[in-house]
């Protein structure tokens, strides 16, 4: 018994060394607890802290706008009516520089010449009609640089407006917001930023007496901008107060619109004006103005403005249409990058954009906007065919350095996804495949008629540029080389294929057309440009490169400047048949 009573006295003396243990355990853990407990007040109270200050600053920093708002500076000055209107039969509109201060960054801006082709008079007949007749929200879009702002200004400020006020506010992605206001001979403008953008919209817009013709002009509009769409909201209430007597414009560059709200729109009565890019017939007809070619001529500088080995040696003996084409190369349907940027900047800002590109397909179906965050406007190019609007590359430059960051499958893809109803953007990709082919992998093409090899495998080369108008510096390369002419729609080919050690030219004309022309006389002058001897002993091709789909009934016109290359073994009325098709395949 007392053996037991010694055991049970054990197992009680374990039994309480448990519960001291499990209770010291339980006071640990609460005391953790309590002291979470007390950094979470502690938390509370610093959040309600950072949150008073957070209303204070805000409290702060909207009184200081107020009174930024109240103490805006507006500048003034006189505006020249004299300047201002049509030159040259209506081909020509002049505008004074006193419209353009605080519209541009320009201190002193000079007059501003604007060649009215097509589609500025498309543009005025869609304010003049649209906008100020009928009284629609006008809602203006296109690519950066095809003159949407100043062929709105330009309707603005001519005689047909006099009866009408106007006020230009810009709103940009530098965060910089301009107002400018504009009755009669009198203007006054004035720079803010976009945080007080709406605010001082507002404010201005409010000031305006009632019952008279007022028209404002929203530009730079980007969806999904904060501010952008406060100080439009902010225009579209102004609007909506007096529809009799007011009107709204928004110029953009985004790509679309974005989500299209139909109930919204009706109500708002909006009509959309799309500016296509400009054409290379357009900038020629151009510059046939003196007057205008004279203040363009210093941005027509790819001879002295690039680095490109092929077009370093451009004289000043070459023609307007020389220098226009060889801009056109790297500017294309771009008039700002055409006549108001060098050809070094132009190819900084277009290697800057590519670089950005992630999805090459988007350039081309024209799903990139402002909007979206991998948008880069700027290399993209509208146009119409058959009625709906189109996208490819802003120029050939932009093509060539597109191509050489997709792979040749994605090209491939890409042209059996644009089917006829768009050639030119099909013939614009099959172009870009044929080189990126010939610079990257080498090309087999199977060529039409009895041969008893028809497909012909070419190996990959170099691709260089050269100027067809200039004669070539030096001798030329050992190896065989693919020439790409610089002058944009060069007729008669795309390529000149040239090995020195074989003897051999091929001129290569890429085209998805069912037929196309055969022009010696470009031919020859290539030929000459590159150093070629004329007699028996070069090797001459020519090749026209085309879809399989084409191959079997495509066909050749008759030779222009028949007889051009007799010298180099093509007797005169025989080219036609001598010129050889081929077909280069594109399926994936």
């Amino acid at each position: 018994e007392k053996k037991n009573l010694a055991e049970e006295k054990k197992n009680l003396a374990e039994e309480k060394k448990n519960l001291a243990e499990n209770l010291a355990e339980r006071e640990k853990i609460l005391a953790e607890k309590e002291m979470k407990l007390v950094e979470k007040e502690t938390y509370l109270e610093e959040g309600k802290v950072i949150q008073l200050k957070m209303h204070f600053l805000r409290a702060e920093k909207s009184s200081k706008l107020e009174e930024y708002s109240e103490d805006t500076m507006w500048e003034e000055a006189e505006v020249k009516l004299d300047g201002t209107g049509f030159d040259e039969g209506g081909r020509l509109f002049s505008l004074d520089g006193s419209y353009l201060k605080g519209v541009i960054d320009d201190e002193d801006p000079r007059e501003l010449l604007l060649y009215c082709r097509e589609g500025f008079n498309k543009h005025w007949q869609f304010l003049r009609e649209e906008v100020i007749a009928n009284g629609a929200l006008g809602w203006i879009q296109g690519p950066p640089g095809t003159g949407k702002t100043m062929t709105t200004l330009s309707f603005c400020f001519s005689q047909e407006m006099s009866e009408w006020s106007v006020t230009i506010l810009r709103v940009g992605k530098d965060k910089m917001f301009r107002c400018i206001q504009t009755t009669g001979s009198k203007r006054r403008w004035c720079t803010s930023n976009n945080e007080m953008a709406a605010k001082l919209t507002g404010k201005t817009l409010s000031g305006w007496s009632e019952g008279q013709k007022r028209l404002v002009i929203l530009d730079g509009m980007t969806r999904n901008i904060d501010a952008h769409e406060r100080v439009y909201e902010e225009c579209r209430c102004w609007r909506d107060a007096d529809r009799k007597h007011r009107r709204l414009v928004v110029v953009t560059s985004m790509s679309s619109r974005g989500k299209v709200k139909d109930e919204e729109d009706r109500s708002n009565k909006l009509r959309v004006h799309n500016v296509v890019s400009w054409k290379l017939d357009e900038y020629l007809e151009a510059v046939q103005h003196d007057e205008l070619y004279e203040v363009v001529e210093p941005m027509l500088d790819v001879g002295s403005s690039t680095d490109v080995k092929a077009v370093k040696e451009a004289t000043k003996n070459e023609t307007e249409e020389e220098r226009v084409r060889q801009k056109f190369y790297f500017a294309g349907g771009s008039c700002r990058y055409m006549f108001e940027t060098t050809t070094a900047e132009v190819i900084y800002s277009l290697d800057e954009a590519v670089a950005g590109v992630s999805d090459i397909p988007s350039i081309f179906r024209g799903h990139l906007g402002e909007s979206s965050p991998t948008a880069i406007n700027r290399l993209m190019a509208t146009f119409y065919h058959k009625g709906k609007l189109c996208w490819m590359p802003v120029s050939r430059y932009v093509s060539t350095a597109l191509a050489s960051k997709a792979e040749a499958s994605t090209l491939k893809r890409m042209i059996s996804d644009y089917g006829i109803e768009n050639p030119a953007v099909k013939g614009c990709l099959f172009e870009m495949l044929f080189f990126e082919e010939v610079k990257r992998n080498g090309l087999s093409l199977t060529f039409r008629g009895e041969r008893e090899q028809p497909v012909e495998r070419w190996d990959k080369c170099l691709v260089e540029l050269f100027n067809p108008n200039e004669e070539q510096a030096g001798s030329l390369p050992k190896a065989r080389t693919c020439f790409r002419p610089v002058g944009y729609l060069q007729g008669g080919y795309d390529a000149v294929m040239v090995d020195r050690e074989a003897q051999k030219v091929e001129f290569v004309q890429v085209t998805i057309a069912e037929k196309h022309s055969l022009k010696l006389m470009y031919l020859l002058e290539a030929l000459k440009a590159l150093g070629i001897p004329a007699g028996n002993g070069w090797n001459l091709r020519v090749i026209f490169v085309t879809l399989p789909t084409n191959l079997k009934d495509f066909q050749i016109e008759p030779a222009e400047d028949s007889g051009a290359l007799e010298t180099y073994g093509w007797k005169k009325g025989k080219e036609r048949k001598k010129a050889e098709v081929a077909a280069l395949d594109v399926t994936v």
